[in-house]
């Protein structure tokens, strides 16, 4: 079983920042009418997830809210909790290749290492597919001292990994809003929100 992150309250005060930080660059209080919500979702629960702690906020309902998750049971248990709300099995990369992908707010929760292959690929695959006007907050691991990984970059350093493997053209269309919130996730690991707009 994967441990359930989404019950910590760091996560739950993360979440926080991110409705704070959407508020203070849109200056609206939730989504547009219109507006999507996607995540890598793990699971949700009726009580204390990410879907029920947004909606709590007022940040969005749950139709606006679009899951994705490898596991298919996973997404079953919450299709059932959340009828409402949209839930895609398979791998991220794939599912917002092959769907009607619009997002307003992209929440890239990943556990992977700044600076690693698995977080650049995944970050270049999120960039070339949102569309304008899309704020993606990239949720990355700063340190994690089982994978050697002890020292927390600095956000220059954070800011050149991300744009590493990605054109030029396709970055001109981005720009980094000066907002991150760091938290611990657990007592040995660090993560850290950095936000994106495309403004073109």
């Amino acid at each position: 079983m994967r441990p359930m992150f989404y019950r910590l309250k760091n996560k739950t005060h993360a979440r926080e920042e991110l409705v704070r930080m959407y508020r203070d660059l849109t200056g609206r209080q939730g989504l547009r009418p219109d507006g999507q919500y996607w995540t890598l979702c793990g699971t949700q629960t009726a009580r204390n997830s990410e879907l029920r702690q947004l909606c709590h906020l007022g940040l969005l309902v749950d139709a606006q809210f679009h899951g994705v998750d490898f596991d298919p049971k996973i997404i079953g248990k919450n299709r059932r909790i959340f009828p409402q709300a949209h839930w895609y099995a398979g791998s991220w990369s794939s599912v917002i290749r092959t769907l009607e992908f619009r997002p307003e707010v992209v929440y890239l929760d990943t556990m992977n290492v700044v600076g690693l292959a698995p977080a650049r690929r995944i970050i270049k695959e999120t960039i070339f597919q949102c569309p304008k006007g899309t704020i993606l907050f990239i949720n990355l691991m700063q340190t994690n001292p089982y994978s050697g990984y002890n020292r927390a970059p600095n956000d220059e350093e954070v800011l050149n990994n991300i744009e590493q493997d990605i054109p030029p053209e396709i970055l001109s269309y981005w720009e980094d809003t000066g907002k991150h919130y760091v938290y611990s996730a657990t007592s040995i690991t660090r993560m850290a929100t950095y936000v994106l707009r495309r403004v073109r």
